[in-house]
């Protein structure tokens, strides 16, 4: 994961350089996503494995969308995404495991001809997962009041660092991003507002890559 990461600064980086000087690029661009994101909970299923025997895919599906405003080159967004929902289950319990983040996005449209255009970004934000255990066949009350089912989150801080190309025609974008995700909490998990010490440290953080579908224009 961090050769992929150093990866990404040092593209990003040399994109910018190759960009200087270059012409300036005014418009901005909408769009919904989907991808697949990588992130470390390899903790988390020790700990579900130890219990119930159940283990959760550290592989999760995406969904969300976002925008840019672009301003003499600069990019200026945000971006939200839901996590979609990873579980496993047996005949007497089910363990899920979802989430979602926002994040506020600052870029540079380095090049851009008439239909391709290409851009690193940068990116701050907060997310969350919640994990959820439940006895199957469970009713109300016996879940509410026996213990018979769970739910705990996990909340962090996010940084984001990517690199992106979009592809416009008549009005329409598609593109793909690819990028690594920065978690700076690797513990902080709640329940009902209150803080459990001593839970397993994961990360939403680890190398990501979506494919985007929206609209926009540009102007020089």
């Amino acid at each position: 994961m961090k050769k992929g990461l150093i990866i990404v600064i040092l593209l990003s980086l040399a994109s910018i350089m190759l960009a200087i000087g270059g012409k300036s690029i005014y418009g901005g661009f909408g769009w919904f996503e989907f991808g697949t994101q990588s992130m470390d909970i390899d903790e988390l299923n020790d700990v579900i494995d130890s219990g119930y025997g159940l283990k959760l895919d550290d592989m999760f599906y995406t969904i969300g969308g976002g925008g840019y405003s672009i301003i003499d080159n600069f990019m200026i967004g945000g971006e939200g995404k839901g996590i979609l929902a990873n579980s496993d289950s047996d005949q007497t319990k089910k363990v899920t495991y979802s989430g979602g983040y926002g994040m506020l996005n600052m870029g540079y449209m380095l090049y851009r001809n008439k239909n391709i255009g290409i851009y690193p970004k940068l990116g701050i934000g907060g997310g969350g997962m919640t994990l959820e255990i439940a006895e199957n066949g469970a009713y109300f009350n016996n879940a509410i009041f026996s213990g018979m089912s769970g739910c705990v989150n996990y909340s962090t801080f996010l940084g984001d660092i990517a690199l992106g190309a979009i592809y416009t025609h008549n009005g329409l974008i598609y593109g793909i991003q690819g990028g690594y995700m920065l978690s700076f909490s690797k513990d902080n998990w709640q329940i009902a507002e209150q803080s459990l010490p001593n839970g397993p440290k994961i990360g939403m953080g680890g190398p990501y890559i979506k494919l985007i579908l929206g609209g926009g224009g540009f102007s020089r």
